[in-house]
C-alpha cells in the first residue's frame, strides 16, 4: 500500500489513524491481493493460496486484530454526508413554512406557495452578481465529511 491510497482510501493522516486502522487496511490488502500456488489449470483464479500467504493473512488477522475498527473511512464519509443533507432539507422546509407563515399563507395553499419561492430562489440566483460555478465551488471547499 502507498501513502497515497493510505491517504485518500482509508483517510489515514497521523500516526494515530495509523494505528487505529492499519489493521483494517491490511486486512482488505490480503483480500484483494493474492499471492498463489500456480497449479497446471490455465484459470489462475483457481490456483490455490500459498502456504506463505496463508500464513501473512493470519498474521496480520492475529497480530492487527486491536488495530481494525471495523468500518472504512469511505462508509462514515457518505454516512456523514447523508446526515448533513437531510439536516439541510429540514433546514429549508423549516425556513419556508416560517416564510410561508410570515406571508400569510395558508396551509392549503403551501404547495402554490413552494412552487413561486422556487422560481423566485431561481430569479435571484441568476442576478447574484457572483456566477453560480464560483458559489459552488466555494460551497465544495467547506465539505470534508469525515
Amino acid at each position: 500500500m502507498g501513502a497515497k491510497q493510505l491517504r485518500n482510501r482509508w483517510e489515514m493522516r497521523s500516526w494515530k489513524d495509523l494505528r487505529n486502522m492499519v489493521g483494517d487496511a491490511y486486512t482488505e490488502f490480503c483480500e484483494k491481493i493474492r499471492y498463489t500456488r500456480p497449479t497446471t489449470d490455465s484459470n489462475r483464479a483457481r490456483w490455490p493460496l500459498h502456504n506463505l500467504w496463508r500464513e501473512v493473512a493470519s498474521v496480520i488477522a492475529n497480530d492487527l486484530h486491536e488495530n481494525c475498527s471495523g468500518v472504512l473511512p469511505s462508509d462514515v464519509i457518505e454516512t456523514n454526508r447523508a446526515e448533513h443533507l437531510r439536516m439541510l432539507d429540514r433546514q429549508i422546509l423549516g425556513l419556508l413554512v416560517s416564510h410561508a407563515a410570515a406571508s400569510g399563507i395558508q396551509p392549503s395553499h403551501f404547495g402554490e406557495f413552494l412552487d413561486t419561492q422556487i422560481e423566485a430562489i431561481q430569479r435571484m440566483s441568476d442576478e447574484h452578481p457572483i456566477p453560480i460555478n464560483e458559489r459552488i465551488g466555494k460551497a465544495v471547499d467547506r465539505y470534508r465529511f469525515k
